[in-house]
C-alpha cells in the first residue's frame, strides 16, 4: 500500500490549508489550492460545504481559464440594457405590453387569493 502524504500550506501566520490530492494547484493559483484543500477536508465531516467548496473551485477555475483566453466574465452591461428594451429577439407586435401583463397577473391573483380570517379578541376580564 502507498504512504499517502499530506502536505500543509501557510497563508499567514494564522491560516494553513492541508491537502493529500491538490499540492500541484500551489504552483497556479493560491485561492484555487484553498478552496480544493477546504473541500477535501469537509469531504466526509460535511458533505454539503464540500460541495460548496468544489462549485466555488470551479466557477474560480472557470473564471481563470476565461480570463486566460481573454473572454469576460459575467454579463456586458449593453446586452442587458438591449434585452430591457427588448431588442436580443425579434418582438411579436401582436404581444401585449409587459404593463397590460402585469396588470393582468395582479388582478388575477387578487381574485384567487384565499382571504383572511379575523379572529374576534375575547374581552380581558379585570
Amino acid at each position: 500500500m502507498a504512504h499517502v502524504t499530506q502536505q500543509v500550506y501557510f497563508w499567514g501566520p494564522e491560516v494553513s490549508v492541508t491537502t493529500v490530492n491538490f499540492p500541484f494547484l500551489r504552483n497556479h493559483d493560491p485561492s484555487l489550492l484553498k478552496l480544493a484543500a477546504l473541500a477535501e477536508r469537509f469531504v466526509f465531516e460535511d458533505p454539503n460545504t464540500a460541495l460548496i467548496k468544489i462549485r466555488q473551485l470551479a466557477e474560480t477555475l472557470a473564471k481563470s481559464v476565461a480570463a486566460e483566453v481573454g473572454l469576460t466574465c459575467g454579463p456586458d452591461q449593453s446586452i442587458l440594457a438591449k434585452a430591457f428594451r427588448g431588442e436580443l429577439v425579434p418582438q411579436d407586435p401582436r404581444d401585449e405590453p409587459a404593463w397590460e401583463l402585469l396588470t393582468h397577473i395582479r388582478t388575477t391573483r387578487a381574485a384567487t387569493a384565499p382571504t383572511k380570517k379575523t379572529r374576534k379578541r375575547k374581552a380581558k376580564h379585570q
